[in-house]
């Protein structure tokens, strides 16, 4: 789908290309400076060589220094330093680009994106949510001790990374099955030292490995970037340009 919607976009922003051209952002000599300048835009530059001479370059603004800044063409060794004090013009046909950022929707995402207490909170009761009723049904499929003991830790650890992950669209549910299965180990392995302790234990430890599993892999919503504007074509003339970045 991203090339179709690549080529549609590039097809609507050539119909509107003198719209684009009149848009352009015009800088005259002393206005041109490291305040004005924006990193990565797409630039024609007039300007006066170390002779004396009349030049134009166009390319991608790079490295902006304090008296100086770099103009590229996409090769590394097509580089040209210019000194404000030779700028005579300079023109950006491209401008910076706009994110659009593009995540999950719905009450997920908004708890995705709360602040660290309250969403550990949610995430800690979503767990016991659901890991409850799967340690319950754990526990009734045991035909001894042992087995509904089992029964019970694999039901209850599973349903807690289940539950804990669910309401964030942004972690990994295997970080979370991977801290409540460590939280359920600890407490299990409590049992010898304390029984009362381990049955405390074998409740929170999970739900506490869980909610560390599910934020440390978290991964929010990065955003993808859209630019329009003009560049160069290998005869020198400007054609309009979409460009998409996800």
């Amino acid at each position: 789908m991203k090339p179709i919607v690549f080529i549609t976009i590039a097809l609507l922003i050539n119909a509107i290309a003198p719209i684009l051209v009149h848009a352009a952002t015009l800088l005259q000599g002393a206005r041109v400076n490291a305040n004005t300048l924006v990193r990565d835009t797409y630039v024609q530059v007039t300007y006066s060589d170390h002779s004396g001479e009349q030049e134009v370059v166009k390319g991608w603004v790079g490295a902006i220094e304090d008296s100086t800044f770099t103009i590229g063409s996409g090769d590394i060794r097509n580089r040209t330093v210019i000194a404000y004090d030779n700028v005579i013009s300079l023109v950006t046909v491209i401008a910076k680009p706009t994110p659009i950022v593009t995540p999950a929707s719905g009450i997920t995402h908004h708890i995705g994106m709360m602040d660290p207490y309250s969403r550990i909170a949610i995430k800690v009761g979503g767990g016991f949510v659901v890991g409850i009723p799967l340690a319950r049904l754990g526990l009734d499929t045991g035909s001894s001790y042992s087995k509904k003991l089992i029964g019970f830790m694999a039901g209850y650890t599973l349903g807690v990374a289940v539950g804990v992950s669910m309401v964030d669209p942004y972690d990994q549910f295997a970080s979370s099955f991977v801290g409540s299965f460590i939280g359920a180990s600890a407490g299990m392995g409590l049992i010898s030292v304390d029984v009362g302790l381990a049955a405390k234990a074998i409740v929170f430890f999970p739900i506490i490995g869980a909610a560390i599993g599910s934020e440390l892999s978290r991964r929010p919503p990065e955003a993808s970037y859209f630019s329009v504007g003009l560049a160069p074509d290998r005869e020198g003339n400007l054609s309009a340009v979409a460009t998409l970045r996800f």
